[in-house]
């Protein structure tokens, strides 16, 4: 009896060109959610600011976030440390997200207030606001709805509309601050570790909006102090900025260097290793020798000094920059 091996070929054929469609099947099934979870954008959740009485309200609010946007759709999110240097944008991206978010919690009469505002990674470029009344810090309202942090100005929007600024207005590191002291400030009385307060000379304004009023205070500290003595020695004073209060309330530290995001001093910046500031031993500064021999040095108010921001925050302001009439703005 003969055999005939063609239609077992063509069996054999056929099967394997099945065998191989439901390979190619399946295949594309498991790689779907995986290919979904590469889509997922990142967004870092910084910790949310607060008075100290208000800090574990503050963190529990924070935790509840990070959860209410990683069950957005093609989103995930995470909590990231405010950064021991840099800037949070540059911390957000590093961790690989694309979206950042700072807020505020503050207490209210009838519970607590949850100001939030997003930014772009890469540019530390407003996307987003928001905004709500809370009864529990474990629990977002469903309305207004959180996704309002990842959409920008819609592109039929007017160019020239105002900002909603409620989140946060970027103060950017080495701000400059003009400030004034409260009370004079001698090297012949002073004591190192003696706390000081001053207040700013005039409205600070960045990105076009007031983020530190005329008038605000704020507090430094007595980092050198030596009395005039004999042979002409000098007195010596060196006075170390800890912080001013913004529109908003919350403290803005401070440093007497104006630096860069990365940590660096400008060129020609004095060195706060050695507290080298201007002030150090005048106005007429550290080669004032010949001029202040055998003399203690005494600031007031009308000493001009200037502080800078110490690094990059986000401050709450509704206050617009006023153009002076006549003048551009």
């Amino acid at each position: 009896m003969r055999i005939d091996y063609r239609w077992i070929l063509d069996y054999c054929g056929r099967l394997f060109v099945l065998i191989g469609f439901i390979g190619l099947i399946l295949l594309a099934l498991f790689s779907l959610p995986r290919h979904a979870e590469a889509r997922a954008r990142l967004i870092a959740v910084f910790p949310i600011r607060s008075t100290p009485d208000l800090a574990p309200r503050a963190s529990e609010v924070t935790h509840t976030i990070v959860l209410r946007l990683a069950a957005i759709d093609g989103y995930d999110a995470k909590s990231l440390p405010n950064p021991a240097s840099g800037t949070l944008g540059m911390t957000a991206a590093s961790s690989g997200a694309e979206l950042y978010v700072v807020g505020q919690l503050l207490a209210s009469d009838s519970g607590f207030q949850l100001v939030l505002a997003s930014f772009e990674a890469a540019t530390d470029k407003p996307v987003g606001n928001y905004r709500c009344s809370l009864q529990t810090t474990t629990q977002l309202p469903e309305q207004p709805d959180i996704r309002t942090l990842l959409q920008s100005v819609s592109p039929g929007a007017s160019a020239t509309a105002a900002p909603d600024t409620a989140g946060g207005v970027i103060v950017p590191t080495g701000l400059p601050i003009s400030i004034i002291l409260d009370a004079p400030i001698s090297s012949s009385s002073a004591q190192v570790g003696d706390t000081f307060a001053f207040k700013a000379a005039k409205d600070v304004i960045t990105n076009g909006y007031v983020v530190i009023q005329k008038g605000a205070q704020g507090e430094g500290q007595i980092a050198l102090a030596e009395r005039a003595g004999g042979n002409g020695h000098p007195g010596k004073l060196g006075l170390q900025f800890n912080w001013i209060a913004g529109v908003d309330g919350s403290k803005i530290q401070l440093t007497d260097t104006p630096h860069t995001d990365e940590g660096e001093a400008k060129k020609g910046a004095s060195s706060t290793a050695s507290i080298a500031t201007y002030i150090l031993l005048g106005p007429l500064g550290l080669f004032a020798h010949n001029f202040v021999k055998g003399r203690d040095i005494t600031l007031d108010e009308r000493s001009k000094i200037t502080a800078y921001v110490d690094h990059t925050v986000h401050i709450s302001s509704q206050t617009p920059e006023t153009a002076q009439p006549g003048f551009a703005k």
